[in-house]
């Protein structure tokens, strides 16, 4: 059995108007560029790809993978627009996630994942892959140790979670997105997340001490990672490691 798989999440045809990158031929160029960086300069040995508007990865890129000794799965299925369109993006992720675990056979070999967002590459993954003991380890914002925030999320476009464990506590969790309402999928999970500690003390959720450094773009937004220098990125994750050890901040 792999250790630790990639999954990354795909939409090229989006059916929620919770995204600025609306034009498909941009988000399947986008999404291109980052498979290929993954497959070419990651040493992930399983990537499961899934995209939930239906669209087929060439298997060119089965090819590749197996040209770099690994192992590439290719999935899609078409979500549920309807909902995807009145609760929103986060939702729509959710079932894609939910589909995975229902028809991945590479993930049956794994005991644990990240999940990427489908148009970002991280250039320090390796780094916060040195981090992971725990069920979960997300990115958060911080926040003064003295305050209490008013509102309570992770990030989701980069994590890790064991099989186990995300099935047990956040596979289903999606089902209450409400984008309209401002309850988006990074609030959903922390919930759930806090929720698994308190009814079971075994459960560890730990938050990334390194800044993922994101190179790509943003579906959500339209921002491009790639506007900011390495040097400026390196600086903020120091920054922010610093910041975490100093007791004056702390993770959600």
């Amino acid at each position: 059995m792999s250790e630790i798989c990639l999954i990354i999440s795909s939409c090229i045809y989006p059916f929620s108007d919770f995204v600025k990158i609306q034009n498909s031929l941009e988000r399947e160029n986008l999404h291109i560029l980052a498979l290929k960086k993954w497959i070419n300069e990651s040493d992930f040995k399983d990537i499961i790809i899934c995209d939930n508007s239906n669209y087929v990865y060439s298997d060119k890129f089965v090819e590749l993978s197996r040209l770099k000794g690994k192992r590439l799965e290719i999935l899609h299925f078409s979500a549920d627009k309807g909902k995807g369109f009145q609760f929103g993006k986060g939702f729509g992720e959710g079932e894609l996630m939910n589909y995975i675990f229902m028809h991945s056979k590479l993930l049956t070999y794994n005991r644990a994942f990240f999940k990427v967002t489908g148009k970002l590459f991280i250039k320090n993954y390796l780094a916060i892959k040195k981090e992971i003991n725990s069920d979960f380890v997300f990115s958060a914002p911080l926040i003064l140790a003295c305050s209490t925030p008013n509102h309570t999320l992770v990030y989701t476009y980069f994590y890790y979670a064991r099989v186990d464990s995300f099935k047990k506590y956040l596979l289903k969790s999606y089902l209450g997105v409400r984008d309209r309402q401002g309850i988006y999928l990074e609030h959903i999970y922390y919930t759930f997340l806090k929720k698994a500690q308190v009814d079971n003390k075994n459960v560890s959720l730990k938050f990334m001490s390194h800044q993922p450094i994101v190179q790509g773009v943003s579906g959500s937004t339209g921002k491009n990672y790639e506007n900011s220098s390495d040097y400026i990125l390196t600086i903020k994750q120091i920054v922010k490691y610093i910041l975490i050890k100093s007791y004056l901040f702390k993770n959600l």
